[in-house]
């Protein structure tokens, strides 16, 4: 199996999907207890600054003003650097191992393709629940070019059970809403390029509950 490079997947993004994308991969190394050992930094130190982080965005979104928003940037820094402590972590345990690393929710870096080659997984990867109906979600992504579509695949138990769903999707198109799905329910979600030599590799899972 050929090595692969770990990718923090955390810049360019809202505070809100910056949080996200960090408690999803907390909760990624914590159901993995028995590959990540002794996370580092403890995923308690991680627990409470996300918890920092949410109260102060919180404040920036309700009260506003430029001290809430400073405070709100102190804390998505703090915050920042220790998610880049545990992605040096993660990759320390992978050595390169693509599996290990998708384990702990943190990205692939992309590889280079030919014409020959399936393409990279999209990344940039969002699940929303709010503001929708119950039973559904709305998943979007990055785009991959060039790219025949893409293939998206929710699943509560694991890909292969009876509770598996796979829907394809226009090459355009960057986003599939999911409906009809159970309320409440903890669903994984990935996404795939697709294009003429077939599907490519499954981007990392994705965590959600429909409402």
């Amino acid at each position: 199996m050929a090595k692969r490079r770990l990718k923090m997947g955390l810049s360019g993004l809202s505070a809100t999907n910056f949080l996200f994308r960090c408690m999803t991969i907390k909760q990624a190394v914590s159901d993995n207890a028995a590959v990540f050992v002794n996370p580092n930094p403890t995923l308690v130190l991680l627990g409470v600054a996300l918890d920092q982080l949410t109260v102060r965005q919180t404040a920036v979104e309700n009260i506003g003003g430029k001290d809430n928003t400073t405070l709100r940037n102190v804390a998505w820094a703090d915050l920042f650097d220790l998610m880049r402590t545990l992605a040096i972590y993660v990759e320390g345990v992978a050595d390169g191992d693509p599996e290990i690393i998708l384990l702990s929710g943190f990205e692939l870096v992309a590889q280079r393709t030919t014409d020959n080659d399936t393409r990279p997984a999209p990344d940039k990867i969002l699940v929303k629940a709010d503001g929708l109906n119950l039973g559904e979600l709305l998943v979007s992504w990055a785009g991959v070019s060039p790219n025949q579509g893409y293939a998206v695949n929710i699943y509560i138990q694991n890909p292969d059970g009876t509770h598996s769903k796979d829907v394809s999707v226009k090459p355009k198109r960057l986003k599939h809403l999911f409906t009809g799905l159970q309320s409440g329910e903890r669903y994984s979600i990935r996404v795939a390029t697709l294009n003429s030599v077939g599907t490519g590799p499954w981007s990392n899972v994705l965590y959600h509950r429909p409402q």
